[in-house]
């Protein structure tokens, strides 16, 4: 599959989804796309949990990756972009699921995307694959 003039969300959502194998294959493809930047990250647990931490976590690993600069406006957008995609992914209500999501952050000049892929389980023996996307413009 040619990169050339693949958008950051759809980009953003095949890193999501691919495996270790075919993350490499894309990161590599995408260190020749003109100001493209990548992060990625994975996180686990209880929903409840993950809510409380999700955007420092992903802002904090999309500022080590240099994906976005320490300015008001980029943290700002990447803050939406990771609500965002998170209240797609998780399930609305009371109940409390346990969680295993890769979550890529991808930046161009002017929009942040971030996707998140996983699965998701109200209990141990049942699992649901979950995927979401959401755009801001920094």
């Amino acid at each position: 599959m040619s990169m050339d003039n693949v958008r950051i969300g759809k980009l953003a959502l095949m890193l999501a989804m691919s495996d270790d194998e075919e993350e490499v294959t894309f990161k590599g493809s995408i260190k020749n796309m003109q100001g493209i930047k990548v992060a990625i990250k994975y996180i686990s647990g209880k929903s409840s949990i993950i809510q409380t931490s999700i955007v420092k976590t992903i802002v904090n690993a999309a500022l080590q990756a240099e994906v976005i600069e320490n300015k008001p406006t980029q943290i700002h957008g990447l803050l939406h972009a990771t609500l965002g995609a998170y209240t797609s992914l998780r399930e609305q209500g009371i109940v409390v699921s346990d969680l295993k999501i890769k979550v890529s952050v991808v930046c161009d000049d002017r929009w942040v995307a971030v996707a998140m892929y996983g699965s998701s389980a109200f209990h141990y023996k049942t699992s649901h694959e979950r995927a979401s996307l959401h755009i801001m413009h920094i």
